[in-house]
């Protein structure tokens, strides 16, 4: 009788596990969803309210086509975004000749932004928008908490290729150029 007890109760356990795990990854699953930018294109909406905070690249969506193309929301103030902005800008640079882009979207003052990048020499293009609409943008593509840093980048082909909350990896960068 015991024994039984012990294999109803573990059968029972194992049942709400497995129905809280599938529930855990249903909602990871319905969050990635969560996002109305599918394609680069969808991002012509909001370049009407960019301007270039300095003057490296392109910044409008006719510019990027054809391009593998990584958005990078980042602020001055920011350590995360201080940390791999050298890594966005070698990579930027050492696959420029190949057809990728980087675009940095700034959530600062513009001048600092414009400062911290002469200062530190980053090359990418970056843009600035009223916070409003930057807000709006980041939640479209994703990231309803603002977090940052928090990368987002597009294959050639204009589809969404991932989205990335925090600091961003060169290995997940390599996944654009292969």
């Amino acid at each position: 009788m015991k024994r039984k007890k012990v294999i109803v109760a573990t059968t029972v356990f194992a049942v709400a596990l497995t129905a809280m795990i599938a529930g855990i990854m249903w909602q990871r699953h319905a969050a990635s969803l969560a996002f109305s930018i599918h394609r680069i294109d969808d991002l012509r909406a909001y370049e009407s309210h960019w301007r270039p905070v300095n003057r490296t690249g392109p910044v409008t969506v006719n510019d990027w086509k054809d391009k593998a193309v990584v958005v990078n929301f980042w602020g001055s103030w920011c350590p995360p975004c201080i940390e791999e902005m050298p890594l966005l800008d070698r990579f930027s640079t050492a696959y420029a000749e190949q057809g990728v882009l980087v675009v940095g979207v700034v959530i600062d003052r513009e001048d600092a932004a414009r400062a911290f990048l002469d200062a530190n020499g980053i090359r990418f293009p970056s843009v600035i928008a009223d916070m409003q609409v930057t807000a709006e943008l980041m939640e479209a593509l994703g990231n309803k908490d603002g977090v940052l840093p928090f990368t987002v980048a597009f294959f050639r082909s204009g589809e969404r290729a991932f989205m990335h909350r925090g600091p961003v990896t060169e290995t997940e960068l390599q996944t654009l150029i292969q």
